[in-house]
């Protein structure tokens, strides 16, 4: 079993017959606790069950209790697909399901594991019948791929020691009205876990922070000293407006940090930030204009702001947000690479992020603003003499954090 594999199972206490068959896609492996996580492919109901003992069991994240009454694990093995066999399909939309190999000559003719189990088929990478009406004739795949049983089950992890087990990438995020202005840089840079800032540098193409912006975007770096570019990093994002061209705002974003003093080796890649900003209100003086947007001029403006940050620096670009995608059922990646996911619970959510992987996930944002559902023996709500703001943690999907990785997924120095 491992991260992206596909699980088909039926659930104890079904008295159908035969039982109803439900697929999974693994989106978690914890080898300390013997568990992984799970998004059943039809509903998106998040499950984590418990692979140490027969049956498996396990809750959804209401805590109703399940337990297994068959599993199987499929593994996509980049291989063509073969008739009365498994086969995993990839859609244009990044959703993934399980079927049954049919025939493959002239077309690809398949019926799906879940219920109400469609039948599609395919030609060229095109839908050419179709009973579902999620993907009707004329819908493209990206891939179909032959899939094999995989009976291995992750190995336990060897214990780790306190330090291994406790270490933690802590960055903070600040714009202008936060901490009346003034953040105390080396405050934070002497505070164990803390590894960086994030600053906001611009919003549409209007907004550019003022002298906040210009004062401590060098301050970041210089706090830092020896530790800037080692375990010492600072990064800026930009807030898009929906209804301003994405390429200008990623020229206006640049352009901000330019004359604060550009970038430098200790500098994380490139943030968008794409959320929809207030509460609604309809008081035309308060109501963010991104509420307004749909879900096309969202996925249109944020492609294109990535697109012109990317070729203008050669960079990856990073995306910050989830309710956005959620909100307007956006299923594109909107050609953003990795994630920063605001998820303020006890455990990460992902809902909205479903054209992601774990894997595409590099900060969790779990604080804000002083606000969190862990205690401080946990992870920390605020920063001793520096104050309540936004905190992130590092992570680096199922695997441990560690510093090499941290330098790698953020693009640090490159």
């Amino acid at each position: 079993m491992k991260i992206d594999d596909i699980l088909l199972c039926t659930f104890e206490g079904d008295v159908g017959n035969p039982p109803t068959d439900y697929v999974a896609e693994i989106t978690l492996i914890n080898t300390n606790t013997n568990t992984f996580e799970c998004r059943l492919v039809d509903s998106g109901q998040q499950m984590t069950f418990n692979y140490s003992r027969e049956p498996w069991d396990g809750t959804d994240t209401t805590g109703t209790q399940y337990s297994l009454a068959s599993h199987y694990i499929y593994a996509p093995g980049k291989t063509d697909p073969i008739p009365q066999d498994a086969a995993v399909v990839a859609f244009a939309d990044n959703n993934r399901y399980l079927c049954y190999v049919k025939s493959i000559d002239p077309s690809v003719d398949v019926t799906f594991y879940h219920y109400p189990y469609p039948e599609l088929s395919f030609e060229n990478d095109w839908v050419t019948k179709s009973n579902w009406d999620a993907y009707p004739v004329g819908s493209p795949i990206l891939s179909i791929e032959g899939c094999i049983l995989n009976t291995d089950l992750p190995e336990a992890t060897s214990p780790a020691t306190a330090e291994e087990t406790h270490q933690q990438y802590l960055f903070v995020d600040v714009y202008a009205l936060d901490l009346h202005g003034k953040p105390d840089w080396d405050v934070l840079v002497n505070t164990p876990k803390f590894f960086g800032a994030i600053l906001k540098s611009t919003e549409g193409v209007h907004y550019d922070g003022g002298d906040w912006f210009k004062k401590n975007w060098p301050a970041v770096k210089t706090a830092g000293a020896d530790r800037y570019g080692k375990t010492w990093f600072r990064g800026a994002y930009h807030f898009l407006k929906f209804n301003q061209d994405g390429a200008q705002q990623a020229d206006y974003y640049l352009a901000n940090i330019d004359a604060a003093g550009g970038w430098d080796g200790g500098d994380i890649i490139p943030i968008i930030d794409v959320e929809l900003g207030n509460d609604g209100s309809k008081n035309p003086s308060k109501r963010n204009s991104n509420r307004d947007a749909s879900a096309q001029q969202i996925i249109d403006c944020t492609s294109a702001c990535a697109e012109r940050l990317r070729s203008r620096t050669g960079r990856r670009v990073m995306l910050y947000g989830r309710g956005a995608m959620r909100d307007k059922a956006i299923k594109s990646r909107m050609s953003c690479d990795i994630v920063w996911n605001p998820s303020y619970t006890a455990k990460m959510v992902r809902n909205g992020l479903e054209a992601w992987n774990l894997s595409d996930i590099a900060l969790w944002q779990y604080c804000g603003d002083g606000v969190a559902a862990f205690d401080e023996a946990k992870l920390p709500r605020s920063v001793p003499n520096f104050g309540k703001v936004d905190i992130s943690v590092y992570i680096d999907g199922a695997n441990k954090p560690t510093h090499d990785s941290l330098i790698a997924r953020l693009g640090i120095g490159t």
